[in-house]
């Protein structure tokens, strides 16, 4: 026993003296684990993630310092160009047609680099873009086709209505259209079409063809005649002379009454203006409407162009006539027959409607009963109806739940006679119908003493 307990001594003294075989503390596996992980993978990847991070840093910042030093002084604007729907209407093969060139989109700043003088004019109306293309038949006939991409479709007719001739005949293209012996010109929703032969007069059939085919591909959610253009009086208008006018541009370039200073507002957003030329015993007038959107904007147009007004010669005030009707501005210009022309400007009232700009919610009502108006009593009739149809339709639901629910408790009821639908109620027991409730036995209670 002696020698066994000196090998187990030194032994034990070989562990104590020896700290990498020492006897562990508390905790060991866990706290060495989480060291051992830190100091041999967590604290080199990290090292390793920051020295990447840095280098890039560094490498990007030299990369922008050296694009700057490269590029002082010069600056580039890249501009971003949506593509136009009319690129892909503007197809490469119709039905006897063919591009002859490749289909370009301008801006409206490259289109006023190309053509200044007209781009001034259809800008006013509120242009988007202008795609052209050359179509060439299969007779050789060569047409240039223009598509102005316009704000909306009131503006798309202006841009018609200012580039059509009055001796334009009027064809059924589009929502309007107008045929002349060198083009033709349409006009459907937002956009303004325009076909031009390149040789001089290209014949009737091939422009009507074309314009057909490319009326039929431009898809579009509503196209209309603007409603003011019907205010103007028919009686004695002369043919294709009515234009619609967004700007002073276009008033000075049809030759409208003169607008110094743009008293007539006609460079605001909402100022709208339509003219014609009127005919009264072979003396040709020129009568224009300008409508205002506020009582107030007109009101203010109207003081200035009535000062312009009273400054002008007396000669000159006896061939102008000059009214005001509710936001209506209506001025007649060379006046000869002043009774005829004051009989055609009473014609004109003023009576704010609502106008649908896209699908009219009133068009099924109209289609069920047409020709009859739709009044209120017809829109307080239905609502109640509808209410009252409502209310019927739930007490019907009702009921025949209700039957549903009775009868299939019933039936439970009879097939097994201790169901009860009382719920969770209590009862009171004075007709002596319920059971007596059983008696609790108490384990540790004493028995009864019988004796």
């Amino acid at each position: 026993m002696s020698d066994e307990s000196e090998v187990l001594a030194e032994r034990t003294s070989f562990l104590a003296s020896s700290p990498g075989l020492a006897r562990p503390e508390t905790g060991f596996g866990y706290q060495t684990m989480m060291r051992s992980f830190a100091q041999r993978i967590l604290m080199p990847s990290i090292r390793r993630w920051a020295g990447g991070m840095l280098f890039l840093a560094l490498a990007t910042g030299a990369g922008l310092w050296g694009h700057t030093s490269n590029a002082a002084g010069q600056r580039q604007i890249v501009e971003i160009r949506p593509i136009s729907p009319a690129v892909r209407w503007l197809s490469s093969r119709l039905d006897g047609w063919r591009l002859a060139g490749p289909v370009v989109t301008m801006t409206p700043v490259e289109f006023q680099r190309e053509q200044p003088a007209r781009a001034a004019l259809i800008s006013e109306y509120g242009l988007r873009d202008v795609t052209s293309g050359l179509y060439e038949g299969e007779e050789g006939e060569r047409i240039r086709v223009e598509v102005f991409r316009m704000v909306n479709y009131v503006a798309a007719y202006g841009a018609y209505s200012l580039e059509r001739r009055p001796e334009a005949e009027r064809v059924a293209v589009g929502t309007e259209g107008a045929l002349e012996p060198h083009g033709l010109g349409f006009f459907k929703g937002q956009y303004y079409i325009r076909l031009t032969g390149e040789q001089g007069a290209v014949p009737r059939a091939a422009l009507l063809d074309l314009a057909q085919r490319l009326a039929h591909r431009f898809t579009v959610r509503y196209s209309e005649i603007p409603v003011l253009i019907d205010h103007l009086p028919a009686e004695g208008m002369v043919p294709g002379t009515e234009r619609f006018i967004a700007g002073p541009r276009g008033l000075a370039h049809i030759g409208g009454p003169e607008d110094p200073n743009d008293i007539f507002l006609l460079s605001s957003l909402a100022v709208e203006a339509v003219l014609a030329e009127y005919r009264l015993n072979e003396n040709v007038a020129t009568l224009m409407i300008v409508e205002y959107h506020t009582p107030q904007l007109a009101a203010a147009a109207y003081r200035q162009v009535r000062a312009y007004f009273r400054a002008l010669p007396e000669s000159e005030r006896a061939r102008r006539i000059l009214k005001r009707e509710g936001n209506f501005i209506i001025e007649a210009v060379n006046v000869q027959h002043r009774t005829a022309m004051q009989h055609l400007v009473d014609q004109i009232t003023y009576a704010p409607s609502v106008h649908w700009l896209g699908k009219n919610p009133f068009e099924y009502l109209r289609s069920i009963e047409p020709g009859r108006p739709v009044l209120t009593i017809d829109w307080l009739l239905t609502t109640f109806g509808l209410i009252g149809l409502s209310l019927l339709l739930a007490f019907i639901i009702g009921v025949v739940l209700g039957v549903l629910i009775f009868l299939w408790r019933r039936r439970r009821f009879r097939y097994f006679p201790g169901f009860t639908d009382a719920g969770g109620m209590l009862r009171l027991n004075l007709d002596n119908l319920v059971l007596p409730p059983p008696e609790k036995e108490w384990p540790k209670r004493l028995p009864k003493n019988e004796g």
